[in-house]
């Protein structure tokens, strides 16, 4: 008794090995083979024919890149003082000649009416001297002075001059010291700098990143070498794109083996741009025109095939395709399919579900 089990086991399990074996031939051949079929039965208002369109595909790379600014400079202070006004905060944009911070303070209140008292002493004296040099001068004719009196007074009058012209520059200089302003346009960045604070001359208190920007960009190693010029793509996290340029292709690797291109950032795309900012997009090498059916048409297999059917009279025909670039909806057929074949662009998943349940049946 215990041997029949035996066999009967043994019939049933090799029973069901054939069975799925066939399954998997059957499906096999119905994923790799050209075939015809004929639908019946079927609401054909949902399959719609149309040929291959001719579209343009652009020949592009991808790449990812951290954008970095062309220009810094250091804002430092250029007099000790106190910071009693600052008018920008981090990250901000700023134009050349924008005001940056204000530093006052005592000392330097006290240090501006010093010289303005001066610069009025001096103006007095120049006055008295030049009344002197008159009435010399009177005498000089009447032979009561002598010339070298004369010409001393004016070389008197010449230092006072001298020592006004150098305060009113001291003065001037220390009024705009006072107001720090943005050399360039850019991003106002790295600064701690706070209100109150006593500052010491040629003490740091931020930078500025010029707008002028360029990307750093990573590209793989088997892209051509004429990429200069080429035309770049940024994409952008909300969706916008940029538009840029490679200007020149770094031949030294990084660790991964990836090669460097400089991307160079337009003034209009610039001002959306931060410096250190991380983005990535595409290198525009040519543009090519294929033949395209749009992406739906496309019926993806469980081994990865990639199918279409195509209307021949009564039937449809199952075709193994080679695709492209796919754009806007569109891809690119690099073989299995003609211009003259007329090609199923919607409800090719029905059909292929519908032939697969008619002909491919799990055996009783």
């Amino acid at each position: 008794m215990s041997n029949r089990w035996k066999v009967v086991s043994l019939l049933i399990m090799t029973t069901l090995i054939i069975i799925i074996l066939s399954l998997l031939n059957n499906m096999h051949n119905f994923n790799n083979k050209n075939h015809s079929i004929i639908i019946s039965n079927f609401n054909t208002s949902l399959i719609k024919i149309s040929y291959p369109k001719k579209k343009k595909f652009l020949n592009r790379i991808y790449w990812i890149g951290k954008v970095i600014s062309k220009k810094r400079v250091d804002i430092v202070a250029l007099i000790n003082g106190i910071i009693t006004k600052r008018y920008v905060r981090n990250g901000e944009y700023v134009r050349k000649g924008d005001p940056l911070f204000y530093i006052g303070g005592e000392n330097i209140k006290c240090k501006l009416k010093y010289i303005n008292n001066q610069i009025k002493l001096i103006k007095k004296n120049i006055k008295i001297q030049k009344s002197l040099i008159y009435l010399k001068k009177m005498g000089l004719k009447d032979g009561f002075v002598n010339k070298s009196d004369f010409l001393i007074e004016n070389e008197k009058l010449l230092d006072l001059k001298t020592k006004l012209y150098s305060l009113e520059k001291e003065l001037t200089f220390l009024k705009n010291c006072r107001i720090l302003r943005s050399p360039i346009n850019g991003i106002f960045i790295n600064s701690v700098a706070f209100v109150g604070q006593y500052v010491k001359k040629f003490q740091h208190l931020g930078d500025i990143l010029s707008k002028d920007l360029i990307i750093i960009a990573k590209i793989p190693t088997s892209t051509p070498l004429t990429m200069n010029g080429k035309d770049v793509i940024i994409e952008m996290n909300n969706g916008l794109t940029l538009d840029a340029k490679v200007y020149q292709t770094m031949y030294n690797r990084t660790s991964l083996g990836e090669e460097l291109a400089l991307i160079k950032v337009n003034n209009k795309s610039s001002n959306l741009l931060m410096p250190n900012q991380y983005v990535s997009g595409w290198i525009i090498l040519g543009v090519h025109t294929a033949i395209s059916i749009p992406e739906n048409s496309i019926i993806y297999t469980e081994n990865d095939k990639k199918v279409v059917f195509i209307k021949k009279g009564k039937r449809y025909e199952k075709r193994i395709v080679k695709t492209g670039i796919a754009r806007n909806g569109w891809i690119e057929i690099l073989s299995g399919i003609s211009k003259d074949d007329k090609v199923v662009i919607s409800g090719a998943y029905e059909l292929f579900f519908k032939d697969f349940a008619k002909n491919y049946k799990v055996p009783d």
